[in-house]
Protein backbone atom coordinates (compact mmCIF):
# COMPACT_ATOMS: atom_id res chain seq x y z
CA UNK A 1 0.00 0.00 0.00
CA UNK A 2 2.86 2.22 1.13
CA UNK A 3 4.47 1.50 -2.28
CA UNK A 4 1.25 1.97 -4.27
CA UNK A 5 1.21 5.88 -2.77
CA UNK A 6 5.02 6.69 -3.51
CA UNK A 7 4.17 5.53 -6.93
CA UNK A 8 1.23 7.85 -7.05
CA UNK A 9 3.15 10.53 -5.83
CA UNK A 10 6.63 10.15 -7.62
CA UNK A 11 4.21 10.07 -11.06
CA UNK A 12 5.18 8.02 -13.99
CA UNK A 13 9.25 9.08 -13.82
CA UNK A 14 9.66 7.18 -11.29
CA UNK A 15 7.74 3.93 -12.85
CA UNK A 16 10.17 4.54 -15.88
CA UNK A 17 13.54 3.96 -14.12
CA UNK A 18 12.88 1.53 -11.24
CA UNK A 19 17.01 1.08 -10.96
CA UNK A 20 16.93 4.50 -9.58
CA UNK A 21 15.09 3.52 -6.59
CA UNK A 22 17.92 2.16 -3.89
CA UNK A 23 15.92 1.21 -0.33
CA UNK A 24 18.07 4.43 1.25
CA UNK A 25 15.78 6.70 -1.16
CA UNK A 26 12.47 4.35 -0.03
CA UNK A 27 13.31 5.08 3.03
CA UNK A 28 13.26 8.41 3.12
CA UNK A 29 10.53 9.14 1.07
CA UNK A 30 8.47 7.19 3.20
CA UNK A 31 9.48 9.50 6.12
CA UNK A 32 8.84 12.36 4.24
CA UNK A 33 5.14 10.61 3.72
CA UNK A 34 4.75 10.14 6.93
CA UNK A 35 6.16 13.85 8.27
CA UNK A 36 3.53 15.31 5.70
CA UNK A 37 0.71 13.52 7.30
CA UNK A 38 1.27 14.30 10.88
CA UNK A 39 1.79 17.68 9.92
CA UNK A 40 -1.21 17.94 8.07
CA UNK A 41 -3.11 16.33 10.66
CA UNK A 42 -2.24 18.65 13.42
CA UNK A 43 -3.17 21.17 11.18
CA UNK A 44 -6.57 20.30 10.82
CA UNK A 45 -6.81 19.99 14.01
CA UNK A 46 -5.13 22.92 15.04
CA UNK A 47 -7.91 24.55 13.25
CA UNK A 48 -10.95 22.79 14.72
CA UNK A 49 -9.43 23.99 18.32
CA UNK A 50 -9.53 27.41 16.84
CA UNK A 51 -12.88 27.17 15.04
CA UNK A 52 -14.52 26.11 18.29
CA UNK A 53 -12.27 28.00 21.08
CA UNK A 54 -14.34 31.38 20.83
CA UNK A 55 -17.47 29.97 21.23
CA UNK A 56 -16.44 29.10 24.86
CA UNK A 57 -14.48 32.13 25.69
CA UNK A 58 -16.35 34.89 24.06
CA UNK A 59 -19.72 33.99 25.44
CA UNK A 60 -20.72 37.14 27.83
CA UNK A 61 -21.46 35.54 31.67
CA UNK A 62 -25.23 35.82 32.53
CA UNK A 63 -26.57 38.64 34.71
CA UNK A 64 -25.62 38.44 38.46
CA UNK A 65 -28.92 38.38 39.83
CA UNK A 66 -29.61 41.56 41.61
CA UNK A 67 -30.55 40.44 45.21
CA UNK A 68 -33.68 40.82 47.02
CA UNK A 69 -32.91 43.06 49.69
CA UNK A 70 -32.14 46.07 47.10
CA UNK A 71 -35.53 45.61 46.04
CA UNK A 72 -36.78 45.63 49.35
CA UNK A 73 -35.30 48.57 50.31
CA UNK A 74 -36.32 49.91 47.62
CA UNK A 75 -40.13 49.84 48.21
CA UNK A 76 -39.43 51.85 51.51
CA UNK A 77 -39.18 54.92 49.73
CA UNK A 78 -42.63 56.77 49.15
CA UNK A 79 -44.00 59.43 46.81
CA UNK A 80 -45.93 62.72 48.13
CA UNK A 81 -49.23 60.79 48.27
CA UNK A 82 -48.60 57.90 49.08
CA UNK A 83 -46.62 58.87 52.06
CA UNK A 84 -49.43 61.49 53.42
CA UNK A 85 -52.42 59.31 52.66
CA UNK A 86 -50.34 56.56 55.07
CA UNK A 87 -49.11 59.42 57.59
CA UNK A 88 -52.91 60.35 57.50
CA UNK A 89 -54.09 56.35 58.17
CA UNK A 90 -51.22 55.66 60.85
CA UNK A 91 -52.59 59.29 62.89
CA UNK A 92 -55.82 58.16 62.32
CA UNK A 93 -55.72 54.55 63.75
CA UNK A 94 -53.63 55.29 66.62
CA UNK A 95 -54.00 58.96 68.08
CA UNK A 96 -57.56 60.37 66.69
CA UNK A 97 -60.16 57.81 68.37
CA UNK A 98 -58.64 58.84 71.88
CA UNK A 99 -58.67 62.31 70.99
CA UNK A 100 -61.67 62.66 70.22
CA UNK A 101 -62.96 60.45 72.90
CA UNK A 102 -61.38 63.01 75.36
CA UNK A 103 -62.95 65.39 73.80
CA UNK A 104 -66.48 63.93 73.99
CA UNK A 105 -66.14 63.43 78.05
CA UNK A 106 -64.65 66.84 78.34
CA UNK A 107 -67.50 68.14 76.60
CA UNK A 108 -70.49 66.08 78.57
CA UNK A 109 -68.61 68.03 81.65
CA UNK A 110 -69.09 71.05 80.18
CA UNK A 111 -65.73 71.50 78.41
CA UNK A 112 -64.73 71.65 74.79
CA UNK A 113 -65.81 69.30 71.89
CA UNK A 114 -65.24 68.06 69.05
CA UNK A 115 -66.37 70.30 67.15
CA UNK A 116 -63.48 73.09 67.12
CA UNK A 117 -60.69 69.96 66.87
CA UNK A 118 -58.70 70.47 63.75
CA UNK A 119 -56.01 68.86 61.79
CA UNK A 120 -52.94 70.22 60.30
CA UNK A 121 -49.45 69.21 59.17
CA UNK A 122 -46.72 71.11 60.68
CA UNK A 123 -42.56 70.66 59.53
CA UNK A 124 -39.92 71.31 61.10
CA UNK A 125 -36.19 71.05 59.92
CA UNK A 126 -34.41 68.16 62.56
CA UNK A 127 -31.12 66.88 62.63
CA UNK A 128 -30.78 62.50 62.34
CA UNK A 129 -29.63 62.50 65.87
CA UNK A 130 -33.30 64.11 66.87
CA UNK A 131 -34.92 61.08 65.29
CA UNK A 132 -34.79 59.21 68.65
CA UNK A 133 -37.17 61.70 70.13
CA UNK A 134 -40.07 61.69 68.03
CA UNK A 135 -43.00 59.68 69.55
CA UNK A 136 -46.04 59.31 66.95
CA UNK A 137 -45.92 58.68 63.11
CA UNK A 138 -43.63 61.30 60.60
CA UNK A 139 -42.49 61.29 57.35
CA UNK A 140 -39.10 62.66 56.42
CA UNK A 141 -37.75 63.75 53.17
CA UNK A 142 -35.10 61.18 51.61
CA UNK A 143 -31.42 61.59 50.39
CA UNK A 144 -29.49 59.17 48.96
CA UNK A 145 -30.38 56.75 46.01
CA UNK A 146 -33.77 55.81 46.43
CA UNK A 147 -35.63 54.34 43.26
CA UNK A 148 -35.03 57.29 40.17
CA UNK A 149 -38.54 56.36 39.06
CA UNK A 150 -39.96 58.13 42.13
CA UNK A 151 -40.65 61.63 41.46
CA UNK A 152 -39.20 64.28 43.90
CA UNK A 153 -39.47 64.51 46.87
CA UNK A 154 -38.97 61.28 48.32
CA UNK A 155 -40.01 60.52 51.54
CA UNK A 156 -40.01 57.64 54.47
CA UNK A 157 -42.77 57.04 56.49
CA UNK A 158 -41.97 56.40 60.20
CA UNK A 159 -44.65 54.65 62.28
CA UNK A 160 -42.56 54.25 65.32
CA UNK A 161 -38.98 54.64 66.55
CA UNK A 162 -36.88 51.96 68.18
CA UNK A 163 -34.45 51.03 70.66
CA UNK A 164 -32.15 49.46 67.49
CA UNK A 165 -33.63 52.34 64.62
CA UNK A 166 -37.21 52.51 63.43
CA UNK A 167 -39.98 50.74 61.82
CA UNK A 168 -41.25 52.16 58.32
CA UNK A 169 -43.97 51.49 56.01
CA UNK A 170 -43.45 49.88 52.43
CA UNK A 171 -45.63 50.75 49.26
CA UNK A 172 -47.74 48.06 50.40
CA UNK A 173 -48.34 49.42 53.57
CA UNK A 174 -46.28 47.04 55.55
CA UNK A 175 -44.18 47.19 58.62
CA UNK A 176 -40.63 47.07 57.58
CA UNK A 177 -37.55 47.28 60.44
CA UNK A 178 -34.46 49.16 59.62
CA UNK A 179 -31.20 49.30 61.48
CA UNK A 180 -30.57 53.19 62.86
CA UNK A 181 -27.70 53.61 60.46
CA UNK A 182 -30.04 53.12 57.62
CA UNK A 183 -32.49 56.04 59.29
CA UNK A 184 -28.95 58.02 59.58
CA UNK A 185 -28.21 57.58 55.71
CA UNK A 186 -31.62 58.47 54.35
CA UNK A 187 -31.88 61.54 56.39
CA UNK A 188 -33.01 64.03 54.62
CA UNK A 189 -33.50 66.45 57.66
CA UNK A 190 -37.89 68.12 56.50
CA UNK A 191 -39.92 66.29 59.14
CA UNK A 192 -43.55 66.03 59.15
CA UNK A 193 -46.52 64.43 61.04
CA UNK A 194 -49.96 65.91 61.77
CA UNK A 195 -51.29 67.71 65.06
CA UNK A 196 -54.35 68.13 66.00
CA UNK A 197 -55.32 71.64 67.32
CA UNK A 198 -58.37 73.75 68.19
CA UNK A 199 -59.43 76.83 66.30
CA UNK A 200 -59.24 78.93 69.30
CA UNK A 201 -55.64 77.81 70.76
CA UNK A 202 -54.58 80.62 71.76
CA UNK A 203 -50.35 81.42 72.62
CA UNK A 204 -49.20 81.29 75.91
CA UNK A 205 -47.31 83.42 77.97
CA UNK A 206 -45.28 84.53 80.73
CA UNK A 207 -47.63 85.24 83.80
CA UNK A 208 -50.86 83.61 82.55
CA UNK A 209 -52.98 81.06 84.69
CA UNK A 210 -54.83 78.25 82.84
CA UNK A 211 -55.57 74.50 81.95
CA UNK A 212 -53.79 74.87 78.84
CA UNK A 213 -50.80 75.96 81.08
CA UNK A 214 -50.95 73.06 82.78
CA UNK A 215 -50.83 70.64 79.80
CA UNK A 216 -47.77 72.67 78.27
CA UNK A 217 -45.88 71.77 81.62
CA UNK A 218 -46.77 68.14 81.48
CA UNK A 219 -45.40 68.20 77.89
CA UNK A 220 -42.63 70.14 79.39
CA UNK A 221 -41.61 67.57 81.72
CA UNK A 222 -42.19 64.39 79.61
CA UNK A 223 -39.82 65.59 77.13
CA UNK A 224 -36.71 66.22 79.75
CA UNK A 225 -37.47 70.01 80.64
CA UNK A 226 -38.49 70.03 84.05
CA UNK A 227 -41.19 72.61 85.83
CA UNK A 228 -43.58 72.66 88.50
CA UNK A 229 -46.88 71.35 87.21
CA UNK A 230 -49.71 73.85 88.53
CA UNK A 231 -50.70 75.49 85.54
CA UNK A 232 -49.07 78.92 86.14
CA UNK A 233 -46.57 80.37 83.67
CA UNK A 234 -44.32 81.68 85.56
CA UNK A 235 -40.16 82.46 85.47
CA UNK A 236 -39.07 78.64 85.53
CA UNK A 237 -41.64 77.39 83.05
CA UNK A 238 -40.27 80.01 80.78
CA UNK A 239 -36.81 79.29 80.99
CA UNK A 240 -37.33 76.03 79.87
CA UNK A 241 -39.84 77.07 77.08
CA UNK A 242 -36.86 79.31 76.23
CA UNK A 243 -34.44 76.28 76.28
CA UNK A 244 -36.65 73.97 74.48
CA UNK A 245 -37.29 76.59 71.47
CA UNK A 246 -33.43 77.58 71.18
CA UNK A 247 -32.49 73.38 71.36
CA UNK A 248 -34.68 72.62 67.92
CA UNK A 249 -34.37 75.66 66.19
CA UNK A 250 -37.32 77.43 67.48
CA UNK A 251 -37.74 81.22 67.64
CA UNK A 252 -36.65 81.11 71.63
CA UNK A 253 -38.94 84.16 72.79
CA UNK A 254 -40.75 82.18 75.34
CA UNK A 255 -44.23 82.18 74.19
CA UNK A 256 -45.85 78.88 73.07
CA UNK A 257 -47.57 78.73 69.81
CA UNK A 258 -48.57 76.75 67.92
CA UNK A 259 -45.13 75.22 66.40
CA UNK A 260 -43.75 75.26 70.16
CA UNK A 261 -46.60 72.95 71.46
CA UNK A 262 -46.58 70.95 67.94
CA UNK A 263 -43.36 69.89 68.49
CA UNK A 264 -43.82 69.25 72.39
CA UNK A 265 -46.91 66.88 71.02
CA UNK A 266 -44.53 64.70 68.86
CA UNK A 267 -41.87 64.45 71.16
CA UNK A 268 -44.00 63.07 74.28
CA UNK A 269 -46.30 59.48 74.50
CA UNK A 270 -49.60 62.00 75.70
CA UNK A 271 -52.70 62.28 74.03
Amino acid sequence: MIEDAIHDLTGDAAADHPSDKKPGQRFTLLTVLLLMLLVLAAAAGGWHFWRKAPLSTNTAPPPAPVEPRQHQREDLFLDERKSFMGLYDLFQDEKIPSLVQTARVQGAKGGPDTADLNLGLVSFQLAPEYFTLLKKPFRVTARGLPPPSLPQPKYLLVSSVTDGGAVVLDREGRSRPVARDFMLKHWGGSVSFLYPYKEAERHLNKGMTSPEVMELQRRLNRAGYPVMEDGVFEEQTFREVVRFQRDFSLKADGIVGPRTMALLFQMTDMN
